[in-house]
């Protein structure tokens, strides 16, 4: 009988052991040049802790783990004061534009990435008074979503108000693409998983109510246009679940178009994502600040956003234990120039989660622990003309 009772105690301890989880969270800041990095987390000791905390998102693939990032950098350029037109010239203005560029590689390859370079100066306007620090133009590249086979992405070109006050505007759109097809050179065309077409006439319909509730007036003053004619659409994390993104372009030529964050789910079918238990989500609820939460698979821990702060809860027996403070996220005030692009202020978002459970958590902790990347290198082509 003891011998009984003690083989019952260790299998219960071997099911447990099993069952404890690692997560790769993937985290966006905004407020931070470096914006991108990744925590692994682990629940497998005496409580959760940040087992290490790498540059760029860590995604593990079927061939391996892969890197992928945005790198920022600015440079001069030459334009037509009267037209905007980048044209060199004895009337020319000389702007700062800011170009971001995606990059998505295995771990053991260096990143490489195509930058343009400074149109120079002229000799009698190369003095730091007469340089300017704000952009003109900037080229953004977001991540909202990061998982082994697909990314979601939002494409901005902005002119901000240092060009011409009174004609600044964003132009873009969204994507969710594979991994491999967000690596081909885009060429204008629509790319990737269309959305909008895996939704039902129901959702279609919540999305053009809420379109209409939070669009300005010119953007419904035809009887006889689908708001949903031009919108594109991607992913994004908030209030512990996946969510759709909108962009849709505005019907006046100079204001660009317009950023919308949708009440409604993205389909089952477009990503994967595990809800805590009623009694779980309850808890969850009352917890004074927080924003965000990934559950794991296995059911025994949440990662959360509290206020400013990365914390882990254990779930045992459908209970929440004590918080544990894992980290304090970034507390900058977000650039303006950030602000332009994303079309308002944000801060610290949540953008991958890939958990790992079970005997593969211990052979992720070793490689997340040992793993060096390189820096990535640039190669800088001809100013844009």
């Amino acid at each position: 009988m003891m011998l009984a009772r003690l083989i019952v105690l260790l299998i219960g301890l071997s099911l447990a052991a099993e069952a404890q989880s690692g997560v790769l969270l993937g985290i966006r800041d905004d407020a931070s040049d470096a914006n991108y990095k990744t925590y692994w987390i682990t629940n497998s000791g005496d409580r959760p802790v940040v087992a290490a905390v790498l540059p760029d998102l860590i995604v593990p693939r079927k061939d391996g783990f892969w890197r992928v990032g945005v790198y920022h950098h600015s440079f001069y350029n030459r334009y037509d004061p009267g037209s905007m037109l980048e044209l060199p010239g004895p009337d020319a203005s000389y702007f700062k534009d800011i170009e971001q560029k995606l990059y998505i590689v295995p771990i053991s390859k260096r990143p490489q990435v195509e930058l343009s370079a400074d149109d120079p100066l002229p000799s009698q306007e190369k003095s730091d008074e007469d340089a300017p620090n704000e952009p003109c133009t900037i080229e953004a590249v977001t991540i909202t979503y990061l998982a082994p086979e697909n990314i979601g992405l939002q494409n901005r070109d902005t002119q901000t108000p240092e060009c011409e006050p009174g004609h600044y505007a964003t132009f873009g759109t969204n994507e969710f693409l594979s991994l491999e097809q967000a690596l081909a050179p885009a060429n204008g065309t629509p790319r990737g998983i269309v959305i909008l077409d895996k939704l039902s006439d129901a959702q279609k319909q919540t999305l053009r109510k809420e379109i209409t509730e939070a669009a300005e007036e010119e953007s419904t003053n035809r009887e006889d246009y689908d708001l949903l004619s031009d919108l594109s659409l991607t992913v994004g994390h908030g209030g512990g679940s996946w969510n759709l993104l909108g962009w849709t372009a505005s019907r006046t030529v100079t204001r660009g178009g317009s950023d919308y964050e949708f009440s409604l789910p993205a389909p089952a079918t477009v990503v994967h994502s595990t809800h805590p238990q009623p009694a779980v989500a309850a808890q969850l609820r009352k917890i004074e600040g927080l924003t965000d939460y990934f559950v794991s698979p296995s059911g025994d821990l949440v990662v959360a956003f509290v206020r400013t702060k990365l914390v882990a809860y254990r779930i045992t027996a459908g209970k929440l234990s004590a918080p544990t403070e894992l980290a304090q996220l970034s507390t900058n005030p977000v650039p303006m120039i950030t602000q332009w692009a994303r079309g308002g202020p944000g801060q610290f978002t949540p953008i991958m989660a890939e958990w790992s459970v079970g005997k593969y958590v211990s052979v992720w902790d070793a490689q997340m622990k040992q793993l060096k990347l390189p820096a990535v290198e640039t190669h800088t082509v001809k100013a844009k003309q």
